[in-house]
């Protein structure tokens, strides 16, 4: 595998720096999967699962915030260079159209679960001892699905998408339920984790869906602000249940 490894951003009083500067576009032919590592040293690990615009310097700026922290933080590589480009969103042929709906249908967890799989052999052999998932929009079904399959110990979800009563139902551990205004009060999936644990939940409701992740834009205060709000919560929910 190539691993792209991380290093801490230190925050300072506003942890979520600006960032205008898109993926790194290449025509180099990847032989391995590009998995970006941050934390080393940790032992609180967590699986980082982006939205579907997968390798965007928000994604890993986060992942690094998470770090400083006081986690190990993998991110691997889910879309192995076929992420949804940003550029394109909303999508120009619209969401009901076959290119979304076909790039979206094959991001199943199924699908998906080597990486998982990978992400979690991955932080165990870094040195993690206890470990949770955190997903972003899409992320946050494989998160939830993870959580579900008890592979790890607690998950988070800012802005999470494609959520159901039954995966609710189904977890297996604490669960973070973060989502913004566009993604609604998710009263029906919060009434439905399981009430085995102790969740944390806060309605982000003057945030738009991708505040946190790559639509996020670092230079607006109220969206730095809010993003920060949402990483202390996350930060604060694993450290008290891994």
């Amino acid at each position: 595998f190539l691993y792209f490894i991380g290093t801490f951003v230190l925050p300072r009083a506003m942890s979520c720096c600006p960032t205008e500067v898109l993926p790194v576009k290449t025509t180099y032919d990847r032989q391995g999967d590009n998995v970006y590592i941050t934390g080393e040293g940790n032992t609180k690990g967590l699986l980082f699962v982006p939205d579907i615009f997968g390798p965007h310097p928000n994604a890993y700026h986060v992942a690094d915030i998470l770090a400083g922290k006081g986690f190990l933080v993998v991110v691997p590589d889910f879309f192995r260079g076929k992420e949804w480009p940003l550029e394109d969103f909303p999508p120009k042929d619209g969401f009901a159209a076959d290119p979304f709906q076909n790039f979206i249908k094959a991001l199943t967890y199924d699908n998906l679960k080597p990486r998982v799989e990978q992400g979690l052999k991955l932080l165990k052999a870094l040195g993690a001892t206890s470990i949770g998932a955190v997903g972003f929009c899409w992320g946050g079904k494989i998160a939830i699905s993870a959580l579900g399959e008890g592979l790890v110990k607690a998950a988070a979800s800012p802005h999470p998408s494609f959520f159901t009563v039954e995966d609710a139902k189904a977890v297996k551990g604490p669960f973070a339920l973060l989502p913004s205004k566009d993604d609604g009060e998710l009263a029906d999936v919060k009434a439905a984790l399981n009430p085995d644990f102790k969740h944390v939940y806060h309605y982000f409701d003057d945030m738009h869906h991708g505040f946190c992740a790559a639509r996020a834009d670092f230079t607006n205060e109220l969206n730095r602000t809010r993003a920060n709000e949402c990483i202390n919560i996350m930060a604060d929910f694993f450290n008290a249940n891994l």
